[in-house]
């Protein structure tokens, strides 16, 4: 009955997988692996807080497995109450606890490792979970779903480019592994190449069309294309550039929002960038090269923490750059002898002043992780 239990989870038939789990509780009712089979049958229903009590229920049979504390901490990684949007605080501690002693118990199983590094991830606690993730690599180099891990470890670091690295590794061992395909199109998009990204998201709908995440995802580069139309609209307050600096706040607001009457909008706009045939050009011939240059990273080479220090270099002095080049064209604008000769001068200095501060934010990104 378990046997088949399981064969109906991999078939995603969670109902059928539930009523085999209660049968086999029926009969063995001080048996962990029925509270297991439900716990797991409860969470693809999306019934968290029962596949929560059915994970406690396994742990308390079987106390000295690590298994069942593992299957604990990936419960309790998943919202739940009235806000389902977020996972409390509480429920992550209660949750690294258990994928902590899931490690104590099974110290040679890289699973225990990869749940404790996202147990970390999700806590803030970057340095502890770029070194479990690390270790499950190290003992298991040649899983998609480590190197999966290690992408969402290296994305809640803020760093873009391991996380690329780590996705395009996993997908360069299971190119249809979901969440590493959805981990390289968060990191493209936090990298500024956000139309390749919208080409990766779509690829993880293909995969999965129940998941809403990469939907979701869809529908925030749809509210970035949005935004940057709106920029371009607004150019001719830069004239007035305090004005303009309000408005593209304003607008940037407006777009992280994302209010529910533009969404169907926006999720057209995704999914319009996504299957256009030149930004999934692109998307492929990028691919190639970046597969070449993630491979050249070794296995126990890689880390979420990693300072990229000659990227950063250039970012630093390309944005003086723009900052001295926006105040050479100021102080010609001032000094212009025409009308025309001076708009002009004012709109260059305009746009190099947003180019500048879009250079900033990427660069306070950055250097956020590591403080």
């Amino acid at each position: 009955m378990l046997a088949a239990g399981e064969a109906l989870l991999e078939a995603r038939k969670y109902e059928h997988a539930l009523s085999i789990a209660s049968q086999a509780l029926a009969i063995q009712p001080l048996d962990p692996r029925p509270y297991g089979l439900a716990a797991r049958a409860l969470m693809g229903l999306d019934r968290t807080e029962e596949a929560t009590g059915a994970a406690w229920q396994a742990v308390a049979l079987s106390p000295g497995k690590a298994y069942y504390h593992r299957l604990l901490a990936i419960v309790l990684h998943e919202p739940d109450g009235p806000d389902r949007r977020r996972t409390s605080r509480d429920r992550l501690l209660q949750a690294n606890a258990e994928a902590l002693e899931a490690v104590r118990l099974g110290p040679g199983d890289p699973a225990n490792y990869v749940v404790l590094a996202e147990s970390y991830a999700r806590l803030g606690q970057r340095g502890a979970a770029d070194l479990a993730i690390r270790k499950a690599i190290e003992l298991n180099p040649h899983s998609a779903n480590h190197w999966a891990t290690a992408s969402f470890v290296a994305i809640r670091a803020r760093n873009w480019y391991a996380a690329e690295i780590a996705a395009r590794k996993a997908l360069s061992i299971d190119p249809q592994n979901y969440a590493a395909i959805n981990n390289l199109g968060v990191a493209l998009r936090s990298r500024g190449r956000w139309m390749q990204g919208a080409v990766a998201f779509h690829g993880a709908a293909q995969l999965d069309p129940r998941s809403p995440t990469a939907r979701e995802n869809m529908e925030r580069i749809g509210f970035q294309y949005l935004n940057q139309i709106g920029i371009i609209v607004l150019l001719p307050l830069v004239l007035v550039w305090p004005l303009f600096i309000a408005a593209g706040v304003g607008l940037k607001r407006w777009s992280a929002r994302r209010p529910d009457r533009y969404r169907p909008l926006a999720r057209r706009l995704g999914l319009w960038i996504a299957t256009n045939k030149r930004h999934r050009r692109r998307f492929e011939k990028e691919a190639a090269r970046a597969e070449k240059v993630a491979t050249a990273v070794p296995a126990d080479g890689w880390t979420s923490l990693h300072n990229h220090g000659q990227e950063d270099a250039i970012l630093v002095v390309t944005t003086i750059s723009v900052g001295f080049l926006t105040v050479f064209l100021l102080g010609g604008a001032m000094s212009a002898t025409t009308r025309g000769a001076a708009v002009g001068l004012y709109v260059g200095a305009g746009a190099l002043l947003v180019a500048g501060a879009v250079l900033l934010r990427v660069l306070l990104k950055r250097w956020h992780r590591y403080l």
